[in-house]
C-alpha cells in the first residue's frame, strides 16, 4: 500500500501541520521529531536510530527540527505533525518536563491521548477514515485549548526575523524580562528562546535547498549570508537539525516514490500527488500563525 501524507481540516491549521499514514516498509529517511504524536495501529516494528520501540503510542515534544531516522516493518502507523507548543495547548503537557526526548505511552499512561487513540481504533480503517477521524477529535480539543501567550508571540518574531533577532531585544518588546520569557517558551516548546532563534535561522537558511537545483556549493548556498562562516552553520546543522550539511543535501535530493501527498479534502486512496506538485500548501501551513496579523500590529512589525 501506498503510504499518505495529508492537510488537516483548515481550522487545525494552527495546531497542526500534517498527518502521516503510512502502511508499508518505509524507507530510511529522517523524519520522525519534532513536536509528533504517533499511534502503532498495525504492529509495525518501528525503529527510531537503531532502538526499538513496542508501545503503541510514542511522542516528542520539541521546537527543534531534530531529525531521527524512522524505519518500520509492515504495519499501520499514523502521525501527527504538531505545531510548536501544541502539546501544550491542546493537552496540557508541560514540554519542559518532556521535551527532547522520544516517550513510549502505554494505554494506561498519559490519559491526555486517549481520546485519540480510542477514537482511532474505532475508526474506519481507510485513510479517509483515518483523517476524518483525527480532524474531528482535535476539533473538539481546540474548544478547551489552553489560549496562545508570550511564547507564541516571541516564536511569531524568530519565525519573521529569520532566527536573527537578540533575545534580549525580543524580550524588551514583549515588555517582560528575559527570564519570564524563558520560563513560557520552556513550557510551551521546551526550549529556551536562544534554542528557538537558532532554530528558525536554520529553516530559513535551509528553505534554500528546495530551490536551488543543482544543490549548491556553500560558496553559492543563500542561506550562507544568515551565518557568520561555514563553521557556525556547522555547528547549528549539526546541533538543532541533527544532520551535516552534506546530509540535508542529500535530503533534499532524495524524494521517497511512495508517498502520496493529499490537499484538503483531497482524500481518495488512489488520489494524490507527488510531493512537489502541492508543496507551495504544505509550506504555507507551516508558516501560518492565526494571529499573525494582531501580534504584527501589537509589536509593530510589517508582515
Amino acid at each position: 500500500m501506498t503510504n499518505h501524507i495529508c492537510l488537516p481540516d483548515p481550522r487545525l491549521i494552527a495546531e497542526v501541520d500534517s498527518y502521516t499514514i503510512a502502511y508499508d516498509a518505509s524507507p530510511s529517511i529522517p523524519y520522525y521529531p519534532a513536536s509528533r504524536l504517533a499511534f502503532n495501529l498495525g504492529g509495525a516494528d518501528i525503529q527510531l536510530d537503531g532502538q526499538r520501540y513496542t508501545a503503541p503510542i510514542l511522542f516528542c515534544i520539541s521546537d527543534d527540527a531534530n531529525m531521527r531516522t524512522l524505519d518500520h516493518g509492515p504495519g499501520e502507523i499514523v502521525i501527527i505533525h504538531f505545531q510548536g507548543g501544541a502539546f501544550y495547548r491542546l493537552f496540557g503537557l508541560d514540554a519542559g518536563e518532556h521535551g527532547g526526548t522520544v516517550i513510549e505511552a502505554g494505554h494506561n499512561q498519559f490519559n491526555e491521548f486517549n481520546g485519540l487513540s480510542h477514537a482511532l481504533a474505532a475508526a474506519s480503517p481507510t485513510l479517509k477514515g483515518r483523517v476524518e477521524t483525527l480532524d474531528q477529535v482535535l476539533l473538539t480539543l481546540i474548544d478547551t485549548a489552553r489560549p496562545y501567550g508570550l511564547g507564541e508571540k516571541f516564536r511569531f518574531m524568530a519565525l519573521h526575523s529569520k532566527g536573527e533577532m537578540r533575545v534580549e531585544d525580543a524580550a524588551r518588546r514583549l515588555g517582560v524580562s528575559v527570564r519570564t520569557l524563558e520560563r513560557d517558551c520552556r513550557k510551551r516548546f521546551g526550549r529556551t528562546p536562544k534554542r528557538i532563534m537558532r532554530g528558525y535561522r536554520l529553516h530559513a537558511a535551509l528553505v534554500d535547498f528546495d530551490r536551488d537545483h543543482p544543490l549548491p556549493r556553500w560558496a553559492d548556498f543563500d542561506g550562507a549570508q544568515l551565518y557568520s562562516d561555514q563553521s557556525h552553520f556547522l555547528r547549528d546543522s549539526r546541533d538543532i537539525g541533527g544532520m551535516t550539511f552534506r546530509q540535508y543535501q542529500a535530503l533534499a535530493a532524495a524524494a521517497p516514490d511512495n508517498w502520496l501527498y493529499h490537499v484538503c479534502g483531497d482524500l481518495e486512496e488512489g488520489s494524490g500527488a507527488p510531493y512537489q506538485d502541492v508543496k507551495a500548501q504544505f509550506d504555507e501551513n507551516l508558516d501560518y500563525f492565526p494571529f499573525s496579523a494582531e501580534v504584527a500590529a501589537q509589536l509593530g512589525v510589517h508582515i
